[in-house]
């Protein structure tokens, strides 16, 4: 049996990272209907409600400076801006970018909140002046954190702390529908895997992550286009839109999701924090 080591969890981190083909496509696609989501009171509840938490366990104030890493839409950033703090937020879909400006002038946020079209694994913390930066980095539900070199970028941009948002589990009648069909069994979820991965990391670097979880259930309409497209990691596209089309109703397929999601959190300042020069070299740590 391999004895825990940071390659050892690298190497299992890399087991999701498969091909998605062009990621900020499929999220442009999405920008809409996941907006219009965001929108919704019960997510509008839910999210005031947990960032709230981090911002006070965080010590956000008017003095700080926030990051949002894979921001969508911008509703999270929003929250964080509403502390007095002032925070860059980005994502790699331009679509997702136009909505997030759009609702930052609606709201009066533009200058509380800077956006940028930008990916995550090519950014340059320098030419960015992000270095050791941020009071706050927080990566929500985003696949921009994808693998050590993308963690360590996070913290190498954060002098505070560190959070990352990550959907552990889940289930509806839809999905369970969805598996029976494709006749797989439920295992770790790559979200779970990422999580675990992630933590383990931290651990073996010298820091001291914290986890708690929030359960939090939503409902959703959609197209059949936009299901099929949802639920594309399955092998066979062409047998998950057949079964997909046997639950439309009035030309819509209804979702109602159970979900726990993990909070981890750690004090970058608390452990072996990645110097620029480090990230920059690719150096080991």
């Amino acid at each position: 049996m391999d004895e825990p080591s940071i390659e050892l969890f690298e190497r299992y981190w890399a087991l999701d990272q498969t091909d998605q083909g062009d990621r900020a496509s499929f999220w442009d696609q999405r920008a809409v209907s996941f907006n219009q989501h965001r929108e919704s009171s019960g997510s509008k509840v839910y999210r005031r409600a947990l960032m709230g938490r981090i911002a006070a366990s965080c010590g956000l104030g008017p003095d700080s400076l926030a990051l949002d890493i894979g921001c969508g839409p911008g509703h999270n950033a929003f929250l964080l801006a509403e502390t007095g703090a002032q925070v860059e937020a980005f994502d790699f879909s331009p679509k997702m970018i136009e909505l997030a400006r759009q609702n930052a002038a609606h709201r009066n946020l533009t200058d509380r909140v800077n956006f940028r079209v930008l990916d995550w694994a090519g950014a340059d913390l320098a030419r960015l002046g992000w270095e050791n930066k941020f009071d706050l980095s927080l990566a929500s539900r985003t696949p921009a954190i994808c693998d050590k070199e993308t963690l360590v970028k996070m913290m190498a941009a954060t002098r505070g702390f560190g959070l990352i948002i990550t959907l552990t589990e889940q289930h509806s009648a839809l999905q369970d529908g969805l598996r029976k069909v494709m006749s797989q069994t439920e295992t770790l979820r790559p979200a779970g895997r990422s999580l675990y991965s992630a933590f383990n990391l931290l651990w073996l670097m010298g820091y001291y992550p914290e986890i708690s979880y929030v359960e939090h259930n939503w409902e959703s309409d959609m197209t059949l286009d936009e299901a099929a497209m949802v639920h594309s990691r399955y092998s066979d596209p062409e047998a998950v839109r057949d079964y997909l089309a046997t639950q439309l109703k009035d030309g819509l397929i209804h979702e109602k999701v159970e979900a726990k999601i993990a909070v981890m959190r750690w004090e970058v300042g608390r452990g072996l924090r990645p110097s620029p020069a480090e990230i920059t070299q690719g150096a080991a740590l």
